[in-house]
């Protein structure tokens, strides 16, 4: 049985992802928000320097005309983690090398999250835009991003 592991010391936490089954933290199941309105859902926002500002600037410019809350922690394994234990509702970063992300987009999909990152092998060699959410709110955020981003 394969395992994935992310120890957290913030909330003194061990999140663990086994073979479908669910995560966990401290062998307790966790699961991802049910929030559903846009407005006032907090979403995390990584900010690579392989990405313009440009879009980055729009993303933030049409979070806050809907509603959104958002932060910037610096950590996108930190920040998937909050999204699989349900203390944020979404995250979103530009471009994240596979080695930042992948453990996390596993716990978030254990988690009953939605995750869209590029191809897996694309993915692997060239890393990519992640973006993270509970499946409710997903295509909102998906939406807004996707307007952020084209240009």
């Amino acid at each position: 049985m394969a395992y994935n592991a992310v120890k957290i010391l913030v909330f003194n936490n061990t999140i663990f992802r086994g073979d479908y089954q669910g995560a966990l933290a401290n062998d307790q199941k966790i699961s991802v928000s049910d929030h559903a309105a846009a407005k006032n859902a907090l979403v995390l926002l990584g900010r690579s320097t392989r990405c313009k500002p440009e879009p980055y600037l729009r993303l933030l410019d049409n979070a806050f005309k809907i509603g959104l809350e958002y932060r910037r922690n610096g950590s996108a394994a930190y920040s998937l983690l909050l999204v699989a234990l349900g203390h944020a509702d979404a995250f979103y970063e530009g471009h994240l090398n596979s080695w930042d992300a992948m453990a996390g987009i596993l716990i978030v999909t254990e988690a009953g999250g939605t995750v869209d990152y590029p191809d897996y092998n694309e993915f692997i060699e060239h890393g990519g835009a992640v973006l993270a959410s509970n499946s409710s709110l997903h295509d909102k955020v998906q939406f807004i991003v996707q307007a952020s981003t084209e240009v």
